[in-house]
């Protein structure tokens, strides 16, 4: 089966139960027993090196204000109104009106020193100085100085000017692009063009302007009503079906997320010429629409609802237009500045905002409510200098003024010394979803004479395709020698790409061959397969085979029928023993719907660290 990596999941903390080499699916169970395994060697030092970090994390961004999941789930599951979610995330502020003909200036950065800037018009009405254009373009000639050409046909700036006429010279910055098109009522492809290098065209209503500031480094912004401005941030940030959700009860959460944003957006004065960003750093803001080309039709993706070419969708405009002006303020009357993640997990990370305990950001569809990430101790240890870790823990870092596992910082102990390293650290490191997480430290334990191999499919090859993922992480040291061979489309045998095939380049004598098979057509003649399969390793001359079964949870009769074949295959191979992977991801209990997948099979990347923990408890029994 062809492999998904792409959704980001989470899971409770915790280790799951451990299901020790147990089948039960409709036969009399039956336990194979390892051998007793020897005592460790006298290499303490070795067995007690950490070799890798589960990190037990929540939510996704920052944590502070409103989640836009628990907004969500508020709206959805407990029919909360949109006032209420807002009084319930930023406590200690009010909801009053403002202006809604107030304007923004919003710096792209995408476009930051720029020394060419074309913008072009669909209905000839980009206008500079004065003059009408197609397509019009500022090309810098020295620190704050553009010659200004333009063009009667639609088309973004390329190396050369042929073509086109120059209406300036020597310009003084700032440059200013306006458009005669009706700023609220243009068409999302009518309103101005801004071209990127590669041709594509992103649009902006209202003016689009190049100034020089104080660092002499070229910014590009657009000057835009904040009413229209928030028609390509909200759509941005939260997904526009959920207006449909629950009877149209999921509009609460986008009226929620319009006034949070407007009153952010009102609260900015980031910069000398700009008052906010379009990136993450600020608020996600995508402008109109865009083109693959200047000449191309609009496309606005798949952002929007069916038939809508642009990034203002039908759902959240009606959220902005039913909130028009509204924002919050503390008493004194500023605005706020509402900060919002996607997710907080079970609890708000608190600072400006009380901390508060969120039920609603628990909805089955937030992949990142609570979530696992594996991280190899000894690139940890290297990046912070304490030599071989030894030990890693949770504590709280006086220096946060956030609540529960937000205020968390890493204490790692090496041989080599001891370094505080803050979450968010770590977080921007590794690539972690948030910085609210604590560590669990895994010891090596266990050093085996064994070698071991490994042979999968693609739900192995998510957790083992690189010596950094987590179960070559987990097993670090474990065993001799160990090898992972694990591809997508891979089936047991009968077929060009198979397991057999692949038993056939394991090491003569490895003594433990780990099999994770079966998801790929197992067909009727499943029992024929394993005795291929086993075949082939009893070539090699393996010692013992421990098969992962199959996970059930995506209802396909085909994978029970396998598993019993498993159970069965026992009774014929005594070196056979099986690893209860149904056992242990049936059910969600411990969150395990977000290990998997929509289809119920492939691992989410909270899924690959948990089986990880899971299939490491189970072959140090085996080491």
């Amino acid at each position: 089966m062809g492999l998904r990596r792409a959704i980001r999941a989470a899971v409770a903390p915790g280790l799951i139960p451990l299901v020790v080499l147990l089948t039960f699916l409709g036969t009399t169970p039956i336990l194979a027993s390892p051998p007793p395994v020897a005592a460790a060697p006298a290499q303490v030092a070795f067995t007690d090196e950490v070799v890798a970090l589960a990190v037990e994390g929540v939510g996704y961004g920052h944590g502070r204000g409103m989640s836009q999941w628990g907004s969500y789930g508020w709206a959805v599951n407990y029919a909360k109104s949109w006032k209420w979610i807002l009084g319930f995330y930023y406590r200690g502020t009010t909801q009053s009106s403002s202006s809604g003909t107030a304007r923004v200036k919003v710096r792209l950065v995408g476009y930051d020193n720029a020394a060419v800037v074309g913008v072009i018009s669909t209905t000839r009405a980009a206008v500079w100085s004065g003059g009408r254009y197609s397509s019009i373009q500022a090309r810098e000639t020295a620190p704050n100085r553009f010659d200004i050409y333009a063009s009667s046909t639609i088309r973004c700036p390329t190396s050369s000017t042929d073509e086109w006429t120059r209406v300036g010279q020597g310009v003084a910055g700032p440059v200013l692009f306006t458009t005669t098109v009706n700023e609220q009522q243009a068409k999302p492809g009518d309103a101005l063009g801004l071209c990127d290098t590669d041709g594509s065209v992103t649009h902006y209503r209202g003016s689009i302007s190049v100034v020089n500031d104080s660092t002499n480094t070229n910014r590009v912004v657009n000057d835009v009503r904040v009413e229209n401005y928030l028609r390509g941030v909200v759509s941005f940030e939260v997904s526009t079906s959920w207006g449909d959700v629950g009877g149209g009860a999921g509009i609460h959460a986008l009226r929620a997320q319009a006034v949070a944003a407007r009153s952010y957006t009102r609260s900015q004065n980031r910069y000398s010429y700009a008052d906010t960003c379009d990136t993450t750093a600020c608020q996600a803001y995508g402008g109109s629409t865009g083109r693959a080309t200047a000449t191309a039709p609009v496309s606005g993706g798949v952002r929007c609802e069916s038939g809508n070419a642009s990034f203002e969708c039908a759902h959240t405009n009606r959220a902005i237009l039913q909130t028009v002006g509204v924002i919050l303020r503390w008493p004194d009357q500023r605005p706020v500045a509402a900060e919002f993640s996607a997710s907080n997990g079970p609890q708000t990370a608190g600072g400006v905002f009380p901390s508060v305990v969120d039920p609603a950001d628990n909805v089955p569809s937030n992949p990142n409510h609570v979530w696992t990430r594996m991280i190899g101790a000894r690139t940890l240890a290297a990046a912070y200098d304490v030599g071989m870790l030894t030990a890693a823990v949770s504590e709280p870092d006086p220096t946060l003024p956030y609540t529960g596992i937000w205020d968390n910082r890493i204490r790692l102990t090496g041989t080599g010394g001891t370094a505080l390293v803050s979450t968010s650290t770590i977080r921007s490191a590794f690539g972690l979803p948030s910085a609210g997480f604590r560590v669990v430290a895994y010891r090596r334990q266990v050093a085996s004479s064994r070698s071991m191999s490994f042979i999968g499919d693609s739900v192995g090859f998510s957790m083992t395709e690189g010596p950094t993922s987590e179960l070559p992480t987990l097993l670090a040291g474990v065993f001799v020698r160990a090898s992972y061979d694990a591809v997508p489309n891979r089936c047991t045998a009968g077929c060009g790409l198979s397991g057999v095939g692949a038993a056939g380049s394991v090491p003569i004598g490895t003594g433990l061959a780990v099999v994770e098979l079966g998801y790929n057509n197992p067909g009727t003649n499943f029992a024929s397969q394993i005795d291929a399969m086993m075949n082939a390793l009893a070539e090699r001359d393996v010692g013992r085979v421990a098969w992962l079964n199959l996970n059930e949870r995506s209802g396909r009769p085909e994978y029970a029928a396998a598993n019993q074949a498993l159970a069965a295959a026992t009774r014929r191979w005594p070196n056979l023993v099986i690893i209860d992977m149904r056992g242990a991801t049936m059910g969600n209990g411990g969150n395990r719907q977000r290990w998997f997948a929509g289809d119920g099979i492939h691992l989410t990347f909270t899924g690959q660290a948990e089986i990880a923990r899971y299939l490491r408890d189970q072959l140090l029994r085996l080491a």
